[in-house]
């Protein structure tokens, strides 16, 4: 990637974290937001440190090229309801997998990230998952390869988010190679 994206980070987990923390030391800016976790963000933030700001939702959303929304299904109405016209950013939807067995040709259908791309069908949407025992097992492995499944239906915002999780050290799975 030519030009170091602005990086938005709605919601606070492990995956998030990490995110930020790989974000900020590849030298990408971060904005930070959630609307449970002031205190937590805060403590991140402050020792990720770097380019890591905490902002409200909707300065995270505005300032953001890339969107990272990691936000439990009962809060995303909630959430939706903040943001702003988010034309021509991407949008990055994470969940956790339990298996990787779980994974159909019709794993996209149904889904967030399809209601995500309904509601703002100006933005792209990609679904990135991580599996959860993986991710129990990586918590503190700092800039470690982590493997990532993920799905899009647009090539251009595909190529941006798989380009920006490979600078950022992920390992990489396209769900539909995987399930052609």
């Amino acid at each position: 990637m030519n030009k170091k994206n602005t990086i938005g980070i709605i919601g606070v987990g492990s995956f998030t974290l990490d995110f930020a923390q790989r974000s900020a030391d590849f030298g990408y800016k971060v904005s930070i937001s959630s609307i449970d976790c002031n205190y937590t963000i805060k403590n991140a933030a402050e020792k990720i440190g770097g380019s890591v700001t905490i902002s409200t939702i909707q300065e995270t959303a505005a300032l953001s090229d890339i969107i990272i929304l990691f936000v439990p299904k009962e809060k995303l109405t909630t959430i939706i309801n903040q943001l702003p016209d988010l034309s021509n950013k991407i949008i990055i939807h994470h969940n956790y997998l339990i298996s990787s067995k779980t994974i159909t040709k019709d794993f996209y259908k149904n889904t967030v990230a399809q209601t995500l791309t309904s509601l703002f069908p100006n933005a792209a949407v990609v679904k990135v998952y991580s599996l959860l025992e993986a991710s129990r097992n990586n918590l503190n492995m700092k800039n470690e390869a982590k493997i990532l499944y993920y799905a899009s239906n647009n090539l251009q915002a595909d190529e941006k988010v798989k380009n920006l999780l490979s600078d950022l050290n992920f390992t990489l799975l396209n769900l539909a190679e995987l399930i052609e």
